[in-house]
This record gives C-alpha cells, sequence and structure tokens, in this order.
C-alpha cells in the first residue's frame, strides 16, 4: 500500500502557488501551495518505518531551494500513512491564556537573568534542534566559561533533575554513553558549534538529528535549573 509522508514548510522562499510535482534525483514530489487553512507543503512517498531517509532527502531539497533563492525555508514536520498526498493545516500562532497570567511579573533588574531569559526565549522559538541545543548551552554559559567548567557543572547538576521524565532521560544516555556531561559538551554542543572536525551535526541528517534530540530535553533542564536556582530568576507557576 502506498504512504505518503506530509509536511508542512515555511519561510521567505518562494512557494508555488498551485499544486506541482517536481523530481529530485530518483524522488517524487508534490508540492501544495499556502492557503487561508493550509500551510504551504511537501509530500512524497515513504517506503521505511522510521522515515529516516525519506526526512533526509526533504531537508536536502528544502536546503539547495534555500541555497538557490538565498531565502529561509523551514521543515516544519508533519505525519505520514495517507494513501494520498494531504493538505497541511496551518500552525497557530498563539494559543488563549488567561489574562491573570500576563499581569503577574516585574522586569529583571540584574543584566544576566535579562540575558538568560532571553536566550530561553531564542532557543525556545528557534525552528531548529541543534541551534536549539546550542541555545540552551550558551544559558550554562552565562556562569560557566569554558568547557571544563561546564561539563564539571553538568555532572554535578544532573543528580538535581528528579523529574520522572528526565531522569529515564539521562538513564538511557547514561546506558549509551561512559560521561553523559562530556558527551553533552563535546558530541552535542561542540558538534552544533562547529563543522570541522568530528563529530559534528549535519542539521539535513535525520540521524543526526535525533540522536541530538535525546539529549535537548535534558540540556533544556539544565538550563532551566541555572536560571532558577543560580540565577534567581522567578518561577511562576
Amino acid at each position: 500500500m502506498t504512504r505518503w509522508m506530509n509536511l508542512g514548510v515555511s519561510g521567505e522562499c518562494g512557494w508555488p502557488d498551485s499544486q506541482i510535482e517536481v523530481r529530485f534525483g530518483t524522488t517524487r514530489f508534490i508540492l501544495m501551495p499556502q492557503t487561508s487553512i493550509n500551510s504551504a507543503s511537501i509530500h512524497l512517498e515513504t517506503h521505511s518505518n522510521d522515515n529516516l531517509d525519506e526526512m533526509t532527502t526533504v531537508n536536502r531539497f528544502l536546503s539547495i531551494v534555500s541555497w538557490a533563492d538565498k531565502q529561509s525555508l523551514q521543515n516544519n514536520y508533519g505525519w505520514s500513512g495517507n494513501t494520498v498526498p494531504c493538505a497541511v493545516p496551518k500552525m497557530g500562532l498563539a494559543r488563549s491564556i488567561n489574562r491573570d497570567f500576563l499581569t503577574r511579573w516585574n522586569p529583571l533588574l540584574d543584566p544576566k537573568q535579562q540575558l538568560a531569559v532571553a536566550l530561553y526565549r531564542e532557543a525556545m522559538s528557534v525552528n531548529s534542534i541543534p541551534y536549539q541545543f546550542l541555545g540552551f548551552f550558551k544559558i550554562i554559559n552565562i556562569h560557566y566559561k569554558d568547557g571544563h567548567d561546564q561539563m564539571a557543572w553538568i555532572k554535578e547538576t544532573l543528580p538535581k533533575l528528579t523529574e520522572n521524565h528526565l531522569r529515564d532521560r539521562i538513564l538511557a544516555l547514561s546506558n549509551a554513553e561512559s560521561d553523559v556531561a562530556k558527551y553533552l559538551f563535546v558530541s552535542c554542543r561542540c558538534a552544533v558549534a562547529h563543522a570541522f572536525s568530528d563529530p559534528l551535526i549535519d542539521p539535513d541528517d535525520l540521524t543526526h538529528l535525533h540522536r541530538l534530540s535525546a539529549g535537548l530535553e535534558v540540556v533544556q533542564a539544565l538550563a532551566e535549573y541555572l536560571i532558577k536556582y543560580e540565577l534567581n530568576v522567578p518561577d511562576y507557576p
């Protein structure tokens, strides 16, 4: 049975205003236009269970289009399994929120606190797993200047992350890596920041992104711990 992947795309690149079919090497893509209710989207047949190769091929195509048009183009992902290509509904910009939640805050006066929450918002907003990972790591860098200090702090702080889902993540990393702190710094943080030596992260390669995403939740929790308990930024339940 034919199975299709349906992936939303966004950015400043041009996109067709009607459905078209394109060939990218041996891969056939269906491109659908943006409408009032649907996102611009890209679709392809998938023949694997994990979809990693197919998703990587999509990213390779989007990267070439972005380079050629000199504009941004993001893969917003989607789902697979339909027997025909299906339009991708637009993503909401902001959900409804209790107005009282928005009236309880005062400005942060400490420059390090201001920088930390600015970097946190940037990391939460960026549509890129590698740069999201790096963004959270930059928060650790506010207090800990070099790699040795950052790894030492991570090793000391990991046992303080006691939520069940984080303990499960950390245990999984510990089972795969002898030194989780070193792995997060060298094989993840440095691999994102540099492109001249191994290990490195190819942002088009889904196997690389899966490896990186395994530690992303842990690094986010480390950044949140530093903001709350070392920079003393109030939390708002």
